[in-house]
């Protein structure tokens, strides 16, 4: 994978959402769909895209670029994508598939996702 590309792995019930938000927003940005790629990683099947292109759907790095320098940043938000999904990925290692941590989704959607597991494992 390129450094201007990112993975991103939805939920499964999600696949057809993110795709059609992924080709979407190559369409809008005069992209060819097949720029959007589907991959199949440790995280199940996902799609690898430009970076710039899942930033206009939503999705990548955009909030990371936007607050890459940013000293007031802590936890989970001061981490990029890439890292929130590999903490989600070790964390689901080992759990009933009932029990994951969802994937898909923004950055936010992840840190909410995390900040949710680590409360419900903190009781």
């Amino acid at each position: 994978m390129n450094d201007d590309q990112v993975e991103i792995y939805p939920a499964h019930d999600d696949l057809e959402a993110t795709a059609q938000a992924l080709l979407g927003a190559a369409e809008d940005a005069g992209e060819r769909p097949e720029v959007v790629e589907t991959v199949h990683g440790q995280n199940g099947m996902g799609f690898r895209l430009p970076a710039d292109l899942a930033a206009k759907a939503g999705y990548g790095n955009a909030d990371d670029e936007a607050h890459a320098d940013s000293d007031e940043l802590t936890g989970y938000d001061a981490m990029t994508v890439a890292e929130l999904d590999d903490e989600i990925g070790a964390r689901n290692v080992d759990r009933e598939e009932a029990d994951h941590i969802p994937t898909s989704g923004k950055k936010a959607d992840k840190v909410a996702a995390l900040e949710a597991d680590d409360e419900a494992h903190a009781e």
